[in-house]
């Protein structure tokens, strides 16, 4: 039987079963972009105690994550929704969308088109140059009107790049005079240096969405936790698509957690960067 090739990273026993070649006893997964220092310590002190909370239905609106969140981003609490990662939230933004026209700016994640494609959006894209894989705003401007959202990802997923900021916020600024949705994915942003955000932004712009995982930065996958900040309305809309309880108990318990951790969000920065220093002088 001939499977289909996965879409995404991670499992990659899939692959190998599409491929029908046996799969390694040992290997090293790059297909996943997951923190390589592994959860964070906290967690695993703390995992027997997560037990209880499993007998029980976790809370459906998130309400003590959310606030954790709302006054980390320094955001009303009606400007977050926690979601099941990262992927839930690109779907349900896809829903508030349906059987409308989006633009992603590629290369990017294939799950915003999937996701579109999947609530009925037509899909059109534009493609940046190689090798800065810059946006260059001047080109997006004249086709703006003609979407109803536009979807980016920065720091860019797959090439890694970050967006120069004036770029981003003149392309933020078209999309509001265009009547646009823009929705900008961030779920890579605690990795770089100085760790940017747009979120601020969604005070002036509400026509602005900004998506974020913690499964990335916590290397927490198998858990599935993310949010999306966003305007009061968008985020009422968005969550109206939203099964009840689709985060875990003990999910919302880990993300509580995490959002303390800064001092392993250094860390991870300071092993990042030395290895692409290492990288770096090996590739000389």
């Amino acid at each position: 039987m001939h499977l289909k090739l996965p879409s995404h990273g991670s499992n990659p026993h899939y692959l190998y079963e599409a491929l029908e070649i046996e799969m390694p006893g040992s290997i090293i997964d790059f297909s996943a972009n997951i923190n390589p220092l592994g959860p964070p310590l906290r967690i695993k002190e703390r995992w027997s105690g997560f037990f209880e909370g499993v007998m029980h239905y976790p809370d459906p609106h998130a309400v003590e994550l959310t606030k954790a969140i709302a006054e980390k981003e320094a955001l009303p609490m009606a400007s977050v929704l926690v979601g099941n990662g990262g992927a839930e939230i690109i779907m349900l933004v896809a829903n508030i969308l349906a059987d409308r026209k989006v633009l992603i700016i590629q290369p990017a994640f294939a799950e915003y088109e999937q996701a579109c494609l999947a609530a009925g959006c037509e899909v059109d894209f534009h493609q940046l140059d190689a090798p800065g894989w810059q946006l260059d705003v001047a080109r997006l401007i004249p086709r703006l009107r003609e979407y109803d959202a536009v979807f980016l990802c920065t720091p860019n997923n797959p090439t890694g790049v970050s967006f120069d900021r004036g770029a981003v916020m003149e392309l933020i600024s078209e999309c509001q005079k265009a009547d646009c949705l823009v929705v900008i994915d961030e779920a890579f942003y605690d990795f770089t240096e100085d760790a940017f955000t747009f979120a601020p932004l969604i005070k002036r712009f509400p026509h602005l969405l900004v998506l974020r995982s913690m499964t990335k930065i916590f290397a927490i996958p198998g858990l599935r936790l993310g949010y999306l900040l966003a305007e009061w309305s968008i985020i009422k809309t968005v969550k109206s698509y939203k099964p009840h309880w689709s985060v875990n108990q003990v999910a919302l318990e880990v993300g509580r957690i995490c959002l303390e951790e800064e001092a392993y969000i250094s860390e991870t920065k300071e092993y990042i960067q030395s290895q692409k220093q290492k990288l770096s002088r090996f590739y000389r």
